[in-house]
């Protein structure tokens, strides 16, 4: 049993570290494990709509499958057309798709990303001492083909990519970034 459980864990670790990695070359105690994990896995879109329009936004998602966008944003307001929240929300329904707008997952120290490492930072600090906000994004993920959606189109550069890091830590998790 500590045997299996030990293959268990590795798998899982394995898979958090690099999601892509196949069981091809396992032995098959530690195949059927990843079998199992990848088939309980939580998948995870990460969508920003800088660059895009609203029509090629939609269409994005569609084609992707995507059936609820959750809105990472402290303040779901934008310059470009058609994204801010109600909108957004709109056009979303309007395509059979879900919108629910999470906004304590947003990034209070937004201010400072022309210092795009330093924010980030700050924000995992943040999430560290607001351990709920993860569990809220992870919540609105369950049952659904869910993408988290903030501005930026590279997630390197933008916080989601601390939640989806955090989420990684504590969920089996495969994310794809559209």
């Amino acid at each position: 049993m500590a045997e299996q459980e030990r293959d268990r864990r590795e798998v899982a670790g394995v898979l958090a570290q690099d999601p892509t990695t196949g069981p091809e070359n396992w032995r098959p105690v530690r195949a059927a494990l990843y079998n199992d994990i990848v088939g309980q896995a939580l998948e995870v879109f990460t969508v920003g709509y800088e660059g895009r329009s609203l029509a090629a936004f939609v269409e994005l998602l569609r084609a992707s499958g995507v059936t609820r966008v959750i809105d990472v944003r402290e303040l779901p307001l934008s310059r470009r057309r058609g994204f801010s929240k109600t909108p957004l929300s709109t056009a979303l329904t309007k395509a059979g798709i879900e919108y629910v707008h999470v906004r304590e997952a947003g990034n209070p120290f937004r201010a400072q990303k022309q210092d795009v490492d330093r924010c980030l930072r700050l924000y995992r600090g943040h999430l560290k001492n607001h351990p709920g906000v993860v569990e809220r994004v992870r919540a609105a993920l369950e049952g659904q083909r869910a993408a988290l959606l903030c501005v930026e189109a590279d997630s390197c550069r933008c916080h989601r990519s601390v939640i989806v890091d955090q989420l990684r830590a504590h969920t089996n998790v495969r994310v794809r970034e559209l």
